[in-house]
């Protein structure tokens, strides 16, 4: 008989993940709880494998199981199918082990047996732990295994409570799996507006960080609360209607200003017509509270539509009489202010306060108080002034009752008149007016006034000549006048037809 001679081989199994020491990752079992087993059997790996959802990751090496193959020494990780963890992993038949180690597991020799063809015996080492694991790590050297049984059992994984919150509100929970991603499903969070915002809803916080609406949460390791976040969006402040109102009630205008703001009138200079006993002073405004504010007053700041009436301070009129000849002003004689206005008639007052009576008296400028022009009138026997003459009164020129002589041209009435050196009027003749003597009012030409003094215009065909304005036209062809046409010669008459058939030539 040959025999086969066994011999050992070193191989490295090295873990992917690398932990200070191999610890082992409990998971929590479900309610129902179901178990299998996994079998490895005649197997080669280098640097890894996965059967049955059973992973075993190595580094380096070569990893042999099966009769006359070898495992070597190094160290590695099982790790279970995703919802199971490792209850109990048997090495079957090895021939040897030495220094073998699953940390935080117990490792015990359960079978053996002798083979009497390899003249060997052959051991079943059990590894069990306390509670369950995903991951199991080990090191050491084994000999001659023929196969690994994994034992395993499902468990549900664990879940976590997820708060949905909008200020102390819950939206909702939510029971989420460890290592899950969160998300709400509800209704999009909301918050009343208040009298200076409104609001946006932009996500949530878990009181240490923000994430956006649309960002994907962190996956879940524990139970958490989210709370909902929200911009806050100023409001465009409240706009109000500000009337302002004359002291009548009739409405003037109308502002809009913003909630807050001092409103400005826009009216400053407002007046009121006297009536017959007062005077009136613009001063302010009044609200509809009866509150007054002066005018130049910062007007209170606005909080809802108001309305403001215009106030006016009434001054009490001075009281003019006129007793037994002479003037008084609420009750005292006044003394030689010359021309006053009582009761719609012109007084003269004298030095003693007296009123002059049946009399002609040229006012100067001074004394005229701005009522008429200087000049001379006349007063009746009452005192009061008789109107004065102006314009043209039996045919001589009158200003102020004095009759002004060699003014020239005059427009009195829409009228034109000439007046002479004597202060009268030119009638029934013809006048050559001077540039000096027509005073604006027409060119200098002559001119025809008829038997009042007026100027006759001549204006078109007139005794044969074309006129335009009192002004004999010359040369100018072609004229229409009265709907006929007619040609103007150089001297300014107009062409007319001869019995000889004679005509002009253009």
């Amino acid at each position: 008989m040959i025999k086969t001679i066994k011999k050992p081989v070193s191989i490295l199994l090295s873990i992917l993940m690398v932990l200070s020491v191999f610890a082992v990752v409990p998971f929590t079992a479900s309610a129902a709880e179901e178990t299998s087993t996994v079998t490895w059997n005649s197997f080669t790996t280098s640097g890894g494998m996965s059967s049955g959802g059973v992973t075993l990751t190595t580094t380096s090496g070569n990893y042999h199981v099966g009769r006359n193959f070898y495992a070597g020494r190094g160290s590695g990780t099982f790790t279970a199918p995703e919802g199971s963890v490792f209850t109990k992993i048997e090495l079957k038949d090895c021939s040897y082990v030495n220094s073998l180690n699953f940390p935080g597991a117990t490792v015990a020799q359960t079978g053996s047996y002798y083979d009497e063809w390899d003249e060997e015996w052959y051991n079943t080492y059990t590894v069990t732990w306390t509670g369950e694991s995903s991951e199991v790590t080990f090191s050491g050297a084994i000999y001659g295994i023929q196969s690994i049984v994994f034992t395993l059992k499902s468990v549900a994984p664990a879940t976590h409570t997820i708060t949905w919150k909008n200020g102390d509100t819950v939206l909702a929970t939510d029971e989420v799996e460890d290592g899950a991603t969160p998300s709400y499903t509800g209704d999009e969070p909301t918050k009343a507006e208040d009298e200076q915002y409104t609001y946006t809803f932009t996500g949530w916080t878990d009181g240490t960080n923000t994430y956006g609406a649309t960002d994907t949460l962190p996956a879940v390791t524990g139970d958490i609360t989210y709370t909902a976040t929200f911009d806050a969006i100023p409001k465009a402040p409240a706009t109000y209607r500000v009337t302002w109102n004359d002291w009548d009630g009739t409405e003037l205008g109308y502002t809009e200003v913003e909630e807050g703001e001092a409103p400005e009138s826009p009216y400053e200079n407002l007046t009121r017509d006297e009536d017959d006993d007062f005077t009136y002073e613009f001063t302010g405004w009044t609200d509809g509270d009866s509150n007054f504010y002066a005018l130049g007053a910062e007007l209170p700041a606005v909080t809802a539509d108001v309305t403001y009436t215009a106030t006016f301070e009434a001054t009490p009129k001075p009281v003019y009489e006129i007793i037994d000849g002479k003037y008084y002003i609420d009750g005292m004689l006044t003394k030689g202010v010359g021309l006053v206005e009582f009761e719609g008639d012109y007084y003269y007052v004298k030095l003693n306060g007296a009123i002059y009576k049946n009399a002609e008296l040229i006012v100067p400028e001074a004394k005229t108080n701005g009522l008429a022009p200087a000049g001379l009138y006349s007063f009746d026997a009452d005192g009061k002034m008789i109107p004065p003459l102006n314009g043209i009164i039996d045919g001589f020129y009158y200003e102020s009752n004095q009759i002004i002589k060699g003014k020239g041209l005059v427009e009195v009435d829409g009228d034109i008149y000439f007046v002479k050196q004597n202060g009268s009027v030119y009638k029934n003749s013809s006048l050559i007016v001077s540039e000096a003597k027509a005073n604006g009012l027409a060119p200098a030409g002559t001119y025809d006034f008829d038997a009042d003094g007026k100027m006759i215009i001549k204006n078109g065909v007139i005794n044969g000549y074309y006129y335009e304005n009192n002004v004999l036209v010359k040369g100018k062809g072609l004229v229409l006048y009265n709907d006929k046409v007619y040609f103007v010669k150089q001297n300014g008459a107009i062409y007319k037809r001869y019995s000889r058939g004679r005509s002009a030539h253009l």
